[in-house]
């Protein structure tokens, strides 16, 4: 990430979500070689796009990473029996 500051908005969200659709197939073995290597190209673009307005994706992904498993604590709590 850059030393400026930056605001998350719509092009951020949407280009990270676009790098989110690829960086699985990067990660998986179940995908052809070609997938992989279609995968990590366009991996590779979306991070420069988001790298040149101030995003990092493995940033953004830690930071849903833990938003992913607070809700799941927070599903893990609701599963008490009602009354209980």
């Amino acid at each position: 990430m850059t030393g400026r500051a930056h605001a998350h908005d719509e092009e951020c969200a949407g280009l990270f979500a676009e790098w989110l659709r690829y960086y699985p197939i990067t990660q998986e073995d179940a995908f052809s070689l070609n997938d992989q290597l279609v995968a990590e190209r366009e991996c590779e673009m979306l991070a420069r796009q988001l790298r040149a307005i101030g995003c990092d994706p493995m940033t953004l992904l830690a930071v849903r990473a833990q938003e992913w498993d607070a809700a799941e604590d927070d599903d893990d709590e609701d599963t008490t029996a009602p009354g209980a």
